[in-house]
């Protein structure tokens, strides 16, 4: 729950609100500044809405239809009260309330009007602090597919979102409620704060909430997932032949359509899903090294060592030391 004076300050309608309520036309707020020199789309600047503050927290304002635009930024879209109709990348989307929205640098987005009871918060956060690419280290099971959806690579054509239906999750509700309090009414260290708040937020809805991810791909990005998605799941035992077969392709078209997409080829990518669950295992497990070397797929114990000292500059012994829970 939210103090009075900040649901009164969400209800009360501002000076944009009351002009658009009247004219039912959308009103730009913002200076110039706030928009980068681009004749083909409405770009918000990250260096205008941040600044020095690491993040930014408003009300969208209701009353008229906000037209579409992009931003070099992240940003959170949380329905706080009633729904919202978007459209992102071309997608329809239904934002209900207590559920989150997630815009990647890049996004397109419209926002449809929103009425009376319909309070959108928009969370803005620096990209270089807490990229999209970082999520994927959250969820072991989901690592692949969120590298695929929200890291820097050469498949990504827009911007990417993902939608988290949060609305039954009782600390994602509780940290954002947190969040906005501080924003609202606190000062000294408010900024620094909050900052804190971002990545406890993000690991919540990785961990415990469903998420909804773009339809709309393109064939390059549809195979990726799909050669992600089978290295993930049988990281023991898949080659590139086993790859191609199931794929229906020639292993030489595979490996070249492959570093064309990632700038690794297929033996890279393999080795990443293993060394990620050599961690996982090393991190959470008493298994013996021989025995977590078996378990990922790996035969050569010094070839594991090799990689693992390549990969992260250090031995899976000290690894572990560094990591791990305590077991008895």
């Amino acid at each position: 729950m939210l103090p009075t004076i900040i649901e009164e300050y969400f209800s009360t309608l501002n000076e944009i609100e009351t002009k658009q309520k009247a004219s039912g036309q959308f009103i730009f707020n913002y200076p110039n500044a706030s928009i980068l020199n681009d004749k083909q789309e409405m770009i918000f600047s990250q260096e205008y809405f941040l600044g020095n503050q690491q993040i930014y927290i408003n009300k969208h304002n209701r009353f008229a239809a906000y037209p579409l635009h992009t931003h070099e930024f992240l940003e959170f879209n949380y329905m706080l009260k009633g729904s919202c109709q978007q459209i992102v990348n071309q997608q329809p989307i239904t934002l209900k309330e207590g559920e989150l929205l997630l815009l990647d640098r890049g996004s397109q987005h419209e926002i449809a009007q929103l009425n009376q009871e319909d309070w959108l918060i928009n969370i803005i956060f620096y990209s270089e602090n807490i990229n999209l690419d970082w999520l994927s280290t959250l969820s072991k099971k989901n690592s692949f597919v969120l590298d695929f959806f929200l890291a820097q690579n050469k498949v990504k054509e827009n911007g990417q979102f993902l939608l988290f239906h949060s609305q039954e999750n009782q600390h994602v509700q509780e940290i954002l409620s947190r969040m906005i309090q501080i924003y609202y009414l606190s000062q000294e260290l408010a900024d620094q704060m909050i900052k804190l708040y971002i990545p406890i937020l993000i690991t919540e809805l990785i961990a415990n909430v469903s998420f909804q991810m773009p339809k709309m791909i393109s064939p390059d990005q549809r195979l990726l997932l799909n050669i992600l998605q089978m290295i993930e799941n049988d990281y023991q035992q898949v080659t590139l032949q086993k790859l191609a077969n199931e794929l229906g392709y020639h292993p030489n078209y595979l490996s070249s359509k492959i570093k064309q997409l990632t700038d690794k080829n297929f033996g890279q990518l393999l080795n990443e899903v293993r060394l990620r669950q050599a961690c996982f295992l090393l991190e959470n497990t008493n298994d013996t090294i021989e025995n977590i070397t078996q378990k990922i797929g790996l035969q050569n114990r010094t070839r594991f060592y090799q990689l693992f000292k390549e990969t992260y500059q250090t031995t899976p012994k000290n690894w572990r030391k560094a990591k791990s829970v305590h077991f008895p």
